[in-house]
């Protein structure tokens, strides 16, 4: 990406040279699941920025809207994952304090652009950052300020993946606190995290205990057999399938041959500790179902799940490792203007709370999901 954003804010529209220079960024390693992601190329973004949905949308809504399409692209300059794109945009409408201006650190960047998005789109979609541990943004380059609120998002962060996450059902309809360190969104409490398995965030994937994994995850569908007074085998495999499905992309004949040979997830853990050996017999089928037995060890192994106190096990992402306290203190949220349930983790004061991710959940976060439910004033900080 270049080092300085392509447009001047006075340009009222993208210039065809600014688009070659501004979209050509480099893309990281996918980790968070075994398909391929839709990475937008440079064509297909400049066709995309000429549809007249695109052109007849707010600044706002332009920038929000190409965001959520740069997952999996770095930046030499971190300011560039919001000034590079400034160039197809209507770029002349943003507010002043907007401008371009490498002498801010860029934590300060994404958090100013941040609330002008969300307070002019009302979509909390950028807060879905999509690496398994990102760090959170901290002012190392302004000695002695604030940590940074919870909320703020980082563009470095996300993946491919949120190209392809729907815009919300809702909208945020709250503001920010008078000095912009508190987000004031509405929402409905569903639930309390009783049980969290991280991963290691240090490990490598391919140093991840896969055994471990397996065997701590078939201890929590076991409680959630009790919670739901469901057979845990029953259970167990109606999740491991959905997750197949969902991470691997796989097709129903392989998953069905897949729990052909490991009729209960309890025989899986058993191969998994094991360790995996191909037979031989089998030719080429039989090592094109090691390699699929494989792949789901690596699937299951890699994401940080968390037990909610309905008995549901959904996969939670961008959250901070150990710092995610099962009990009453951690609790899931649907807010508006989201499409996923998020997690936060009460605050001292009792009043506002530290957003720490979202799960990986079928919901439709929709104006019947709210009307059954009480709405109430969520602060993040």
């Amino acid at each position: 990406m270049a080092s300085r954003a392509t447009a001047e804010l006075q340009d009222k529209a993208p210039v065809e040279a600014d688009l070659y220079e501004t979209i050509y960024l480099m893309d990281h390693i996918h980790l968070a699941s075994s398909h391929k992601p839709m990475f937008w190329t440079s064509p297909a973004l400049r066709e995309h920025i000429r549809i007249p949905s695109y052109r007849s949308a707010s600044t706002a809504h332009q920038l929000t809207d190409l965001l959520t399409k740069m997952g999996g692209k770095s930046a030499t300059v971190p300011h560039d994952y919001i000034y590079g794109l400034l160039g197809m945009v209507d770029a002349w409408t943003l507010p002043a304090h907007l401008a371009p201006d490498y002498t801010l650190p860029h934590a300060h960047v994404f958090a100013d652009y941040a609330r002008y998005l969300v307070a002019r789109t009302g979509d909390l979609r950028l807060l879905m950052d999509r690496v398994r541990y990102p760090k959170p943004l901290a002012n190392n380059d302004d000695d002695g300020a604030l940590p940074m609120p919870s909320w703020v998002p980082n563009p470095a962060t996300y993946s491919a993946d949120l190209a392809s996450e729907p815009e919300p059902r809702t909208r945020h309809l709250g503001g920010f606190s008078a000095d912009g360190r508190v987000l004031k969104a509405r929402g409905a409490r569903v639930g309390t995290v009783l049980w969290h398995r991280p991963v290691d965030a240090e490990a490598e994937e391919e140093e991840v205990d896969a055994g471990r994994a397996l065997r701590d995850c078939y201890r929590v569908l076991e409680l959630t057999a009790g919670i739901c007074q469901r057979p845990v085998d029953e259970l167990a495999r109606e999740w491991l399938e959905g997750l197949i499905r969902k991470q691997l992309k796989s097709s129903p004949g392989i998953v069905w041959e897949f729990f052909e040979k490991y009729p209960s997830v309890g025989d899986f853990v058993a191969l998994a500790e094991g360790g995996f050996a191909v037979s031989g017999e089998g030719g080429d089928d039989d090592a094109d179902g090691y390699y699929f037995a494989t792949q789901v060890v690596t699937v299951v192994s890699f994401f940080d799940y968390v037990l909610l106190s309905d008995g549901r096990l959904a996969i939670l992402h961008r959250c901070w490792g150990d710092q995610v306290k099962p009990g009453s203190k951690t609790t899931v949220w649907a807010l508006k203007g989201s499409t996923r349930l998020s997690v936060l983790e009460e605050r001292e004061d009792g009043e506002s709370y530290r957003y720490i991710g979202w799960l990986d959940m079928e919901v439709q976060l929709d104006e019947d999901f709210f009307l059954a439910r009480e709405v109430t004033d969520v602060h993040l900080v």
